[in-house]
């Protein structure tokens, strides 16, 4: 199961990005390999994003975004939060709710992998067991 941070798929959709090169090279090949693990907080990231930076792709890329092939989605709601805020008092606040979240999602649903190039994400997912990869470098 992988599971993908939301810079990862931001660097992935906007070509104008210097990590994109390296993103686009090899995440489409690691998401037809794996299971997906995607969360509500992701998908509003990249929305977010690309509806600032790139509004005129916003609708295509977001119908390409949740059209992806998910195999466990975490909304955001009560639990989860919870689940998150603990997170972050379990890795010391070092790690942000939207990233919390993430890690709950990851750990929830089994995966094994985490892209990011966040370090301090890539820290607390490697306290818990995760192997991280960020494709960025």
């Amino acid at each position: 199961m992988l599971a993908v941070d939301a810079n990862h798929w931001i660097y992935f959709v906007d070509p104008s990005l210097r990590e994109h090169a390296s993103v686009e090279a090899s995440l489409p090949r690691l998401v037809a390999e794996e299971p997906l693990v995607m969360t509500a907080v992701v998908q509003m990231e990249v929305a977010h994003y690309v509806g600032r930076v790139m509004p005129d792709v916003l609708e295509t890329v977001l119908e390409q975004f949740f059209g992806l092939d998910v195999a466990a989605y975490e909304p955001l709601d009560a639990a989860g939060v919870l689940a998150a805020l603990g997170r972050m008092q379990q890795h010391r606040r070092t790690i942000g709710s939207r990233d919390a979240h993430l890690l709950y999602a990851a750990k929830k649903h089994g995966a094994s992998l985490l892209l990011t190039s966040d370090k301090a994400l890539a820290k607390a997912a490697r306290a818990e067991g995760l192997a991280v990869r960020d494709l960025a470098r």
